[in-house]
């Protein structure tokens, strides 16, 4: 099977670390997928024609998306889509991410698309690639949606990976990583090389605001937080790590653990990181700040302009 991951472009001088593909891809890769390419219109900025003429060019079994929740990103994978449906030899285009998650079969009417992968995408995309290689019906793949001739099915869910650690580290080594590595944001300083990081799934939290993909949280165990650090400085001279978890101050336990983790191996690195006020003290802040913390994201949602100011 030959697949391609196709990056969307944020138009944006400093494009993201595909997370979500790259730890899809290292999972089929696992299961013995090799045939990966990626099309990274974030990088280089190509036109909707461009892929159009790239996939009739280039026959691919099968196409995958993934996107987040957003009115851009809604108007960019309509197009997207739409370049898809143009080419020569059309593959099989499979949507994913917290975009199309909760409203699967209304993605599948407006692009076109064959599946949704719903939610959590490792092993729900494996299981589809597989049935499609072999031919097989898509009603028995979990956490999809997908056509059926006229009609759209959506599938029953299959229940989160509990393990997360089973998941390989994302597959950062497939793509042109000195792209991502070198822009600056965050305060870094202009000598720093920055890379994205996950070390857990999800959140405990039910703020109205959001959608979770999954419900819950699940940790990485910390030595392998650690040991994905030192890989990153070993293999691209990293020197600040984005820790893109949907929160990742989510127990002064946790925090406390990693960040005496990262200083007892000696590690020397800055980092950003995701913050909720509630956990934090004193003692949290001076040992995230001993161990390399320079950033603090947090989320203060108000309702009324007035109090969200006074806040």
């Amino acid at each position: 099977m030959k697949i391609l991951f196709v990056i969307y472009d944020n138009e944006s001088s400093r494009p993201c670390v595909p997370m979500g593909i790259l730890y899809i891809a290292s999972y089929i890769k696992k299961h013995g997928y090799e045939d990966i390419h990626f099309y990274s219109q974030d990088i280089y900025h190509y036109s909707e024609s461009h892929l159009t003429e790239y996939l009739s060019k280039n026959n691919f079994d099968i196409v995958g998306i993934g996107f987040v929740a957003g009115y851009f990103q809604h108007k960019k994978i309509l197009k997207i889509c739409s370049a898809i449906n143009k080419a020569k030899n059309r593959p099989f285009v499979v949507l994913g991410g917290h975009g199309p998650s909760p409203l699967p079969e209304f993605y599948l009417k407006i692009t076109g698309a064959d599946a949704v992968v719903i939610g959590e995408g490792e092993i729900p995309f494996l299981n589809l690639v597989k049935a499609i290689e072999n031919n097989n019906s898509l009603k028995e793949v979990k956490s999809i949606a997908h056509r059926n001739g006229g009609e759209i099915i959506i599938n029953t869910k299959e229940p989160s990976t509990k393990d997360i650690e089973t998941f390989p580290y994302p597959l950062v080594e497939a793509l042109p990583m000195e792209h991502y590595i070198n822009p600056k944001e965050f305060m870094m300083e202009n000598t720093d090389r920055k890379i994205y990081m996950i070390t857990g799934r999800g959140c405990n939290y039910t703020c109205n605001f959001c959608q979770r993909i999954e419900g819950g949280i699940r940790f990485r165990p910390v030595e392998a937080v650690i040991d994905e650090i030192k890989k990153y400085i070993r293999d691209y001279a990293i020197t600040y790590i984005i820790f893109w978890d949907e929160l990742f101050m989510i127990s002064k336990k946790r925090v406390y653990e990693i960040a005496e983790a990262i200083l007892k191996e000696n590690i020397n690195i800055n980092y950003w990181c995701t913050g909720r006020l509630n956990i934090v003290d004193g003692n949290l802040i001076k040992i995230m700040k001993r161990s390399g913390c320079s950033y603090v994201n947090y989320g203060i949602e108000q309702f009324d302009n007035n109090a969200l100011q006074a806040m």
